[in-house]
C-alpha cells in the first residue's frame, strides 16, 4: 500500500511540474514572422550594437547593409518545457548597397532548431534556443488567455545569419493548429 501511495505522489508531482513549465502551451503551432536586420561582415560592438569601427562607411560593395525578412515555420511545444521548430523558411531581401558583392539580392534559408521554454503565471513566455543553435536569439513574448496564439519578438539582439553577424528586430505570431 505504501508503494502505491508513493507511486501516486511521484506521478502527481511529475504532472504538476510539467504543467507548471508549459502552463497549457502544448502542441503544434504555425508561425509567420516579419523583421528587419542590420548586417555587418565586420561584427558589432557588444554594448552599443553599432558595427565595429573597422567597417568604415557603407559604400558599394559594402560590409554593412540592411535587409528585410519574412519567415514561416511549424513549432512544437512539449509539456516538459522543450520544443522544436521544423520546416522553417526565411525569405530575405538585402537592400543596396547589398551584401559584399555590391548588389541587392533576394535569398531564402531553410531552418530548424530545438529550444527550451518557460511560461510565467501571467502568460509571458521566454524561448531559449539550445546550445547547438545559440546563434538564434532568446525570444520573449506573450500567450493569449485561450492558449491559441503566441506573440514573440527579438529586438536589438546580436545574432547571426548565413551572411555573418546581424542585429535583427523580428516579430513572430504563432497560431495553434487543430
Amino acid at each position: 500500500m505504501k508503494k502505491l501511495i508513493l507511486f501516486v505522489i511521484i506521478t502527481a508531482l511529475s504532472v504538476a511540474v510539467a504543467s507548471a513549465q508549459s502552463r497549457g502551451v502544448i502542441g503544434d503551432y504555425a508561425m509567420i514572422a516579419n523583421g528587419n536586420c542590420l548586417h555587418s561582415s565586420c561584427g558589432f560592438d557588444t554594448t552599443t550594437h553599432v558595427p565595429t569601427a573597422s567597417c568604415g562607411t557603407p559604400s558599394a560593395p559594402s560590409k554593412i547593409w540592411g535587409a528585410t525578412t519574412t519567415a514561416q515555420a511549424f513549432w512544437t511545444f512539449k509539456p516538459n518545457g522543450t520544443g522544436s521548430v521544423e520546416d522553417g523558411v526565411l525569405y530575405a531581401i538585402d537592400f543596396p548597397p547589398g551584401y559584399e558583392n555590391g548588389d541587392p539580392a533576394t535569398r531564402n534559408l531553410n531552418f530548424n532548431f530545438d529550444f527550451t521554454y518557460e511560461v510565467m503565471p501571467d502568460g509571458d513566455i521566454t524561448i531559449t534556443p539550445t546550445a547547438d543553435y545559440s546563434y538564434f536569439p532568446v525570444l520573449e513574448g506573450n500567450i493569449s488567455s485561450d492558449r491559441k496564439t503566441i506573440t514573440i519578438v527579438s529586438m536589438d539582439k546580436l545574432g547571426g545569419s548565413p551572411k555573418g553577424p546581424a542585429v535583427c528586430n523580428t516579430a513572430r505570431v504563432l497560431t495553434k493548429l487543430p
